[in-house]
């Protein structure tokens, strides 16, 4: 057969995937899990605040945990309250730190040596937000009576009370940054309050409708713009107008958790629908998911961004680590992947002549006179190009197909296995392309079909060919099978489950035209 009549193999195409693999993405997936634990209780709380020494803290029903993420080990264990902790914050330095519980009571502590420095009965009822004033003495608190209060740890007293700050309950409290006056609160009421605790009349200088009870709220460093988070949605505000910049919708049940790391220029959330989404802030648009096994109460991240820790419902706490920082990941590979797109691979010839290196470093250099374009008197010459024959066409040109199967098999192309069955099928050679296969091709065949046969894309081929394996290779097939007899099970239940869906949604939509 010559190459000019000859067609060339139609390789099956599927559809990308919705997610690519970007570098951003490649950065988030080396977070290896570096402890995962089993408490007795809910990890309600988890917190960093990004403090200077790298620690985090958790709570576990009447415990306090103190992780160190630069030795990986828990450095304290503090047992010493009366009720069930429901809050927790860090001083900026990490030395200093504060606790809540159920019964109202804040506890002031030396982290190093676990000496309690202050205790203030102030509220009536728990306090689940609290946060230090940058690296000051100073220190804000939310209750469930609906107060905030500011503190002056130094001295030991309370210096400002709000008494009815919310209408219902005070859940989450961020002070501004670069301000020792102006904090923000989220309440169960629907509002985050921004409050200026110099001005005398107590009330709120500005108020931000979120819609639905606030969870958490956090603020990015610059202090210009601020997130709420409730109910399934995220509201991103401008601090100095009052208005909202986004919201964003792409949780399914109760979101939990909030927290802007690094720079400001990631957001990360959290929900009882068991994921960890992370934003970019310039775009808002998601850039890695994470999913847990059970609903994520809380999590925070350390300051370098090298290690975060996520407290769940069921009790488990995981941390996970990566060795960079996510600025220097993400860079790093943006760069490799450009150099890589432009193919700016250095030839041996070039490597010691620094001038020329400079040349073919410079984009311009390899696009000069693309867009050039001929004048009257210019020749145009037609270059002839060769066109490429794959190995598996140059096979079925000399109808080798048991061979040209085999080598696409072999090397895992699967776009390409799909075409070629397909096209054997047409010519009704599909038969000889799988007789007296040797045990080693018999493995390779039905290893793809146990990782072919439960995917959609392949799954019509996958079942095509078993069928064909079986009526061939009747004895020989039997030891395979049994390592199939798992996925073929579970891929049984899940098409009968699907059918049962789809009746009741047939069912639905009958009623509903009825009606």
């Amino acid at each position: 057969m010559s190459s000019s009549n000859y067609k060339p193999l139609q390789v099956k195409k599927f559809a990308k995937k919705a997610i690519s693999d970007t570098p951003e993405n490649k950065y988030w997936k080396k977070f290896k899990v570096e402890s995962s634990k089993t408490y007795v209780n809910a990890i309600n709380k988890v917190y960093s605040g990004g403090n200077d020494s790298e620690l985090i803290a958790f709570t576990e029903g009447r415990i306090v945990y103190v992780y160190n993420s630069k030795k990986e080990e828990i450095k304290q264990q503090i047992e010493r309250f009366q009720d069930k902790v429901t809050g927790i914050c860090f001083r900026k330095e990490g030395k200093m730190m504060a606790t809540a519980e159920a019964n109202g009571k804040i506890k002031i502590w030396e982290v190093s040596k676990k000496t309690l420095l202050r205790e203030f009965n102030a509220h009536k009822k728990a306090v689940n937000a609290m946060d230090f004033i940058g690296g000051e003495s100073y220190m804000y608190s939310g209750s469930d009576d609906y107060q905030i209060k500011l503190y002056d740890i130094a001295s030991n007293e309370v210096v400002r009370t709000y008494v009815n700050a919310h209408s219902d309950y005070v859940r989450s409290i961020v002070s501004v940054p670069n301000s020792d006056r102006n904090v923000i609160s989220g309440g169960y009421d629907g509002f985050a309050n921004l409050f200026d605790f110099r001005d005398k009349s107590k009330k709120p200088i500005r108020q931000f409708n979120h819609g639905v009870s606030i969870e958490d709220t956090t603020i990015i460093p610059s202090g210009f713009s601020f997130a709420t988070v409730g109910g399934t949605s995220v509201n991103i505000w401008d601090l100095r107008t009052g208005n909202a910049i986004e919201t964003l919708n792409h949780n399914l049940k109760t979101i939990t958790c909030a927290k802007f790391i690094s720079n400001g220029d990631r957001l990360i959330t959290s929900s009882i629908d068991q994921s960890m989404k992370i934003y970019r802030t310039d775009t808002y648009q998601i850039t890695h998911q994470f999913k847990f096994p059970s609903p994520v109460l809380s999590f925070d991240m350390t300051q370098n961004t090298k290690c975060f820790a996520v407290g769940m419902a069921d009790g488990v706490l995981e941390i996970r680590s990566n060795q960079k920082k996510l600025g220097e990941q993400v860079d790093s590979d943006e760069e490799k992947d450009d150099k890589e797109d432009l193919g700016l691979q250095i030839p041996d010839f070039l490597k010691y002549n620094e001038a020329a290196q400079r040349r073919v470093h410079n984009f311009q250099y390899f696009s000069r006179g693309m867009y050039d374009k001929p004048t009257q008197y210019d020749v145009k010459y037609e270059e002839k190009r060769i066109k490429k024959i794959s190995k598996y066409d140059k096979l079925l040109k000399k109808f080798q197909y048991k061979t040209a199967m085999m080598h696409a098999l072999e090397n895992r192309q699967n776009d390409v296995v799909i075409g070629l069955y397909e096209e054997l099928i047409q010519r009704g050679e599909i038969i000889n392309a799988f007789k007296n296969l040797d045990d080693s091709q018999l493995s390779i065949v039905f290893e793809f079909i146990a990782k072919k046969i439960a995917n959609p894309k392949f799954q019509d081929v996958a079942i095509h060919m078993l069928n064909l394996m079986f009526e061939q290779y009747t004895y020989e097939s039997g030891k395979y099978l049994e390592s199939m007899v798992d996925i073929l099970d579970e891929e049984i239940l899940t098409q009968k489950l699907l059918l049962q869906l789809n009746g009741q949604i047939d069912t639905i939509v009958n009623t509903s035209i009825v009606e």
